[in-house]
């Protein structure tokens, strides 16, 4: 078993489905409540949280144009 599916397992069994859809909804998933299977919804915040954590970080260097 890979760590999404280790990841997504403890998810499903620590929450419930309408839990479940409330993380996916604050994690950026779009209608969680399609998904067929809490395993299903459980797998997708794995790979949004997963997804978030290689996207570049803000410096806080911010170049101003000049005219």
């Amino acid at each position: 078993m890979d760590n999404i599916e280790e990841r997504a397992e403890e998810l499903v069994e620590e929450h419930t489905r309408k839990e479940l859809n409330k993380i996916a909804l604050e994690e950026g998933i779009k209608e969680p409540e399609d998904f067929p299977r809490k395993m299903a919804v459980a797998k997708e915040i794995v790979r949004a949280r997963k997804a978030k954590e290689h996207v570049k970080k803000p410096t806080g260097l911010y170049i101003s144009e000049r005219d």
